[in-house]
């Protein structure tokens, strides 16, 4: 039986080295936190980009797909 990947959490703690060089190898799975306060604090920076973008119309620096 194969055994499954570690995963590495964004949200619950920084990120090291080693989990970037882990995920970069395809040796761990990347999630999301489900806790709430992180979940509020992704969704205002998106809510800040799209108000952002209803105003000024362009965003530098962003890539389309952000959302």
């Amino acid at each position: 039986m194969a055994s499954k990947s570690p995963q590495i959490r964004f949200g619950d703690a920084p990120l090291t080295i080693e989990d970037v060089v882990a995920l970069s190898q395809c040796q761990a799975e990347a999630v999301v936190s489900d806790d709430p306060a992180f979940q509020a604090r992704i969704q205002k920076g998106a809510d800040f980009l799209d108000r952002l973008l209803r105003e000024d119309g362009v965003i530098y620096g962003v890539t389309t797909g952000y959302g």
